[in-house]
């Protein structure tokens, strides 16, 4: 994959082949991979895949102490945003130095400027990504889940607020994520978002159907 001052800017799948790097406005990496015919059979044609690299210019920019600069970034990169957000907090707990000026600690505090909605959103897509085992690194450095699903709803990332409960199940028990799934669900309920009820309502089921069957 294309490199950038050394260090790799994408995290393309070893199938992709880049192709070109197109800067800004773009900050994208740009690359091709195979489509498999039906039934597993030969490559049909070409896909285009395309991979954002802003994350890598956030994460430049605190090692260099730009760190207005890289909170700009952070509020506008002008390609996937969200996922570059999510890249440079996973990059940044996957490094091994947390407290360097681009480790955990930096990217956190900077991500943490954007908003509870947007922080929350970031730490819940994230984890969605993310091995279970992962977790404890991430909510280490992140807050509790049950935390950061409180600041989701009260800043109405709801989406995100809902995407918490299976970490929170995980890290605080079945107890504590019921009593936060069922508040949750008020709320959503009360503002017409029937699809996210539905997907709450399935989750308390499938935790209190396992009570029940203990």
């Amino acid at each position: 994959p294309p490199q950038l001052s050394g260090r790799r800017v994408t995290a393309c799948q070893p199938e992709v082949v880049p192709l070109a790097v197109l800067p800004a406005p773009h900050a994208a990496v740009v690359g091709a991979s195979g489509v498999l015919a039906a039934g597993g059979g030969a490559s049909i044609g070409p896909r285009v895949e395309a991979e954002p690299f802003a994350h890598e210019e956030i994460r430049r920019l605190l090692r260099c102490g730009a760190r207005r600069a890289a909170l700009r970034l952070a509020r506008a990169a002008p390609f996937r945003r969200r996922r570059c957000l999510e890249l440079a907090l996973v990059g940044a707990l996957a490094d091994a130095d947390a407290d360097a000026a681009d480790g955990v600690s930096a990217v956190v505090a900077l991500l943490r400027q954007l908003g509870d909605a947007e922080w929350s959103a970031v730490v819940a897509q994230s984890a969605r990504r993310m091995d279970a085992a992962e977790w404890p690194a991430l909510f280490g450095a992140c807050g509790a889940p049950l935390e950061l699903l409180h600041a989701a709803k009260d800043a109405g990332a709801l989406h995100a607020a809902a995407l918490l409960l299976l970490p929170a199940r995980a890290v605080h028990g079945d107890g504590d994520c019921l009593a936060a799934a069922r508040e949750l669900r008020c709320e959503v309920g009360a503002l017409g978002e029937t699809a996210l009820v539905a997907s709450i309502d399935e989750y308390v089921s499938r935790i209190t159907g396992l009570d029940q069957n203990r």
